[in-house]
């Protein structure tokens, strides 16, 4: 079955290596969208050194680089991606963007840094199947390869990446968010010379059951820390202690945290 394999998958990748047979190929198979807006008769086929090593026994990788009608000097080039199956295979669609993503990762990681962030080339991927069972017996979807009964990977792939941009929180949010928002508020005011004060702000709005673990604690002394050392740290010769601290919190007394304020303000 192996040699049967190889022996499809040896003919394809030889046959697409012909330039005629290759357009004839992407002028039957392509969208027409893609078809009638790119230089068919421009292509270059890609040196195999682009697959991964992991792929290379059971995929025919066949890449090619073909310009758009309007590119100028036909810098701007669309990669057309080309798999070969003789077997059915239910995880099809994550192996190929597997394959995608990891070329263009390669590809970003060889550019010049004057190119370093200019967007990526189009992919369209193609798999060309052969195999006995027929029709393909599988998903083509990538949600479709998750153990998802929730729908969750659908949403994911076809919608923007979740952001959540702190710097947009509003300060009176954070202060609902007794810990979290201590840990968030830090870092949203890293670099403001008042952050001293904010963060006393912060601590003066914490439930007291909040500080009652050896772990919580800690992680306000970690915050500090964090303050301190972060791209402008605070002001602390003009901030004024505030004399009702040990008052709110007792605990303060005995954290790390309060040290560092109480030798910084006095």
């Amino acid at each position: 079955m192996v040699v049967q394999h190889n022996l499809h998958d040896k003919f394809f990748r030889s046959s697409m290596q012909n330039a005629s047979i290759a357009q004839q190929f992407f002028q039957q198979y392509l969208p027409h969208v893609l078809s009638s807006a790119l230089s068919l008769d421009a292509f270059e086929y890609v040196d195999a050194t682009y697959i991964d090593a992991t792929l290379q026994e059971t995929f025919s990788d066949l890449v090619y680089r073909c310009p758009y009608k309007n590119s100028v000097n036909g810098e701007a080039k669309v990669i057309l991606l080309v798999e070969h199956q003789s077997t059915p295979d239910k995880l099809i669609a994550f192996r190929v963007y597997h394959y995608l993503f990891n070329m263009l990762y390669k590809e970003l990681k060889a550019r010049p840094k004057s190119k370093a962030k200019n967007k990526l080339p189009a992919v369209f991927a193609m798999v060309f199947y052969n195999g006995k069972q027929t029709p393909y017996p599988y998903s083509l979807q990538l949600a479709d390869c998750f153990d998802d009964p929730l729908k969750i990977m659908g949403q994911v792939l076809q919608s923007p990446l979740p952001l959540i941009d702190v710097n947009q929180v509003h300060d009176n949010e954070l202060k609902k968010q007794q810990l979290l928002g201590i840990m968030t508020g830090a870092m949203k005011h890293c670099r403001e010379r008042d952050v001293a004060y904010y963060l006393l702000d912060l601590m003066k709005n914490l439930n007291p059951i909040d500080l009652s673990s050896d772990l919580a604690l800690e992680f306000i002394k970690t915050t500090a820390n964090y303050v301190f050392k972060a791209d402008n740290p605070p002001d602390f010769e003009s901030l004024q202690y505030p004399s009702d601290l040990e008052m709110w919190n007792p605990h303060f007394e005995v954290t790390w945290v309060y040290e560092k304020f109480r030798n910084h303000l006095n």
